[in-house]
């Protein structure tokens, strides 16, 4: 490479020929271009912490803004922009949101407070794929806003009323729906997970298209009705629409609506069922274009509980068959493109749990292809011996060495087995492994101890600790396998130089920092 193209490994600007004053000045040419001043501001990113906030924003741009501990009252947001913000600890109050754009937002433990001197409605305000946590909304109405792919976690929304709303492949996790109104609210693909309704109802016709909606109905006791035009109330109890589940049964089945009827499927435990239907359609989305419901077709997948990798494998391969056998344009490979990726990582990744991706740097040449053969076989032994349920894919990188990727998705404590027998039995770094043992002999002589304080009161809990100290045997044979594994990586004079993990996705909470991400070299 030319020295003057060469891009340095650094993340530091260090260009000092450009002053404040050539700022200034660029800016004020730039602005001759624009009639929206702000878009070449100085303050390109927007940081404010404890402040209070009322102001006109209206028609501005608050892009990458950042705010913390901020109260937001009495402002006019009328058409402002503000993609891509982070929101941490903030308070909404009788602020002026009209078609405002909170895009690809960040919103942390922040309130959405109602209040008594009005401008409570959120009208045309956008929420496309932002992320709420921890978040409440109160005596909030939504008019005629979007919040396609957004994901709500530990959220509430009380005494809320939906005009309209699309709220197309949103996921809510832990959401509460405290007496709301849902008068006009599209659930459409969209995925619950525990949530919970109080005198809330739902609208008759999106219930078969929320995943995981109908096994709601079944399972819940809350006070959740369905909108009925057959009722004199215009509602009926959970406990009628559930009867009907045959009669929407037989009209998807014949109308060939293959989302609705798997999730029906799903519901009633009938899995063979609902996974020939996800198959069919998936193949009639591919023969339709309609690339983007086969990401709502994988996570439905994901809820079959007694699926295998090799049934995620084949609806891979139906599409890539139905790639294969049908005429694409070029704009239908480039609209496929865009899902594609999202939609293989889910089928790779398989049943949801614990994703960890290894990167492991070796001294392998290009040309040394027995050597690569040998260390691959090694990591799919280790994992094979860890699990049988786990499911994992081996990337190569064709550097020179080779750098191999491989990215496991497993239960946690299975995750945190893996690893460790990998640093270990690869790289001779036994500082992962060690942890693990040391958290399974704490368990054991925790469970131990319980059972002298309590005299083993029920039969249940010597079971849990035969099953632990089985554990604690099958952890002594793993040595050997340690053991062998750097035999033969030495024996065929391999060397790792290095081996970094991060865990991706999955639930580790109150999890040793060690097990989330770290990295060894083989000269520790």
């Amino acid at each position: 490479m030319n020295k003057d193209n060469e891009i340095l490994l650094q993340n530091v600007i260090n260009d000092t020929t450009i002053s404040q004053e050539d700022v200034i000045k660029a800016q004020i040419e730039l602005k001759k271009h624009v009639k929206n001043k702000d878009f070449y501001r100085i303050d390109q990113y927007k940081i404010n912490f404890g402040t209070q906030i009322s102001k006109n924003y209206s028609n501005l741009n608050q892009r990458r803004s950042f705010y913390s501990d901020c109260y937001f009252t009495k402002s006019n947001f009328t058409n402002t922009g503000f993609t891509g913000s982070i929101f941490s600890n903030c308070n909404f109050t009788n602020n002026l949101l009209k078609r405002t754009v909170f895009d690809s937002c960040n919103f942390r433990q922040c309130n959405f407070e109602y209040s008594i001197s009005g401008n409570n409605t959120l009208e045309g305000t956008d929420f496309n794929n932002a992320v709420f946590v921890e978040c409440t909304f109160e005596g909030i109405t939504f008019d005629a806003g979007m919040a396609s792919n957004a994901i709500f976690q530990s959220v509430s929304f009380k005494e809320c009323v939906f005009l309209g709303m699309l709220w197309e492949a949103a996921t809510f996790e832990d959401v509460y729906f405290d007496n709301c109104q849902m008068k006009g609210l599209n659930f459409e693909q969209c995925v619950f997970d525990n949530i919970h309704m109080n005198n809330t109802r739902l609208l008759f016709p999106i219930i078969p298209y929320i995943i995981n909606g109908i096994k709601y109905l079944m399972q819940t006791d809350d006070n959740v009705q369905i909108s009925s035009a057959n009722s004199s109330s215009g509602l009926i109890k959970k406990e009628e629409y559930l009867k009907l589940l045959p009669i929407l049964e037989k009209f998807y089945y014949g109308t060939k609506n293959y989302f609705p009827l798997a999730n029906i499927y799903v519901a009633q435990n009938k899995y063979q069922d609902a996974y020939n239907a996800i198959i069919n359609g998936v193949r009639v989305a591919m023969q339709l274009r309609s690339f983007r419901s086969l990401r709502s077709f994988c996570i439905l997948l994901k809820t079959i509980p007694v699926l295998e990798p090799k049934h995620f494998n084949f609806v891979y391969e139906c599409i890539q068959n139905e790639i294969g056998c049908q005429f694409f344009s070029s704009t239908d490979y480039y609209i496929l493109s865009r899902y594609l990726g999202e939609v293989r990582q889910l089928l790779v990744n398989g049943k949801d749990g614990t994703v960890v991706g290894i990167t492991i740097k070796t001294n392998i040449e290009s040309n040394e292809c027995d050597k690569l053969g040998i260390l691959i076989s090694v990591i799919n032994s280790i994992i094979d011996y860890s699990s049988t349920n786990a499911n994992n894919y081996i990337e190569l990188r064709h550097y020179s060495p080779y750098e191999i990727f491989c990215q496991i998705t497993a239960n946690p404590e299975c995750i945190f087995y893996i690893i460790g027998i990998i640093y270990s039995g690869l790289l001779g770094v036994d500082t992962l492994y060690k942890k693990y043992k040391e958290n399974i002999k704490n368990e054991i002589d925790e469970k131990k101890s319980l059972a002298q304080i309590e005299l083993i009161k029920a039969q249940t809990e010597q079971i849990k600790i035969d099953n632990l100290l089985k554990k604690e045997q099958i952890e002594k044979q793993s040595s050997e396998k340690i053991k062998h594994s750097q035999q033969i990586i030495q024996a065929n004079q391999i060397t790792i130089n290095s081996i970094s993990h991060n865990i991706t996705a999955g639930s580790i909470l109150n999890c040793d920092p060690i097990f989330q991400s770290y990295s060894a070299s083989n000269n520790q």
